[in-house]
């Protein structure tokens, strides 16, 4: 967890935003890589790095990663949600490049990749761990999750079985 990211996403003191209920926190991706992002309120830009994955990994629960745990839903709807839109927003996947992405990052999710996808997962995480306790274990289990729903769903010669079905989903 990032307790200076944390701190910068909670609301100032002694300020109550205009419409309370439809007081919204925009972030916006500036580079995989870094991890720079743009946190938006209203007319307010504040830039800021995301820290490495390393440093972000928790002590987690000791649980073994169930998509059926709302625990663990931030972590995996996180790495299925990028698969989605890097597939729609940046070029065309196939389950088997999701299933290379995925595979490179089950042992090391912070190893460096010449991979935009990885890369894109890679950042995505660095987010999600800002704000959530998730250990370096659980990361790679919902990684080790997914990765095997690929498997499952992957249509026999069309190869985009799972990213038809997840895109229901996301």
């Amino acid at each position: 967890m990032d307790a200076t990211f944390c701190k910068r996403m909670e609301l100032p003191e002694n300020t109550v935003p205009e419409a309370p209920d439809n007081y919204e926190i925009l972030i916006e991706l500036l580079d995989d890589i870094s991890g720079d992002i743009q946190i938006v309120r209203g007319e307010n830009y504040d830039l800021y790095t995301l820290k490495p994955l390393s440093e972000l990994y928790g002590t987690g629960n000791a649980q073994t990663v169930d998509p059926g745990n709302d625990r663990f839903m931030p972590l995996l709807r996180t790495i299925e949600s990028d698969i989605v839109k890097f597939d729609a927003s940046r070029r065309r996947l196939t389950d088997a490049e999701v299933t290379l992405a995925l595979d490179a990052m089950s042992m090391n999710p912070e190893a460096p990749s010449g991979d935009p996808l990885v890369r894109r997962l890679q950042c995505g995480l660095r987010l999600v761990l800002s704000v959530n306790d998730y250990s370096r274990q659980e990361v790679r289990q919902a990684i080790r999750k997914i990765g095997k729903s690929v498997v499952r769903h992957t249509e026999s010669g069309r190869g985009r079985g799972y990213l038809n079905f997840i895109r229901n989903f996301t």
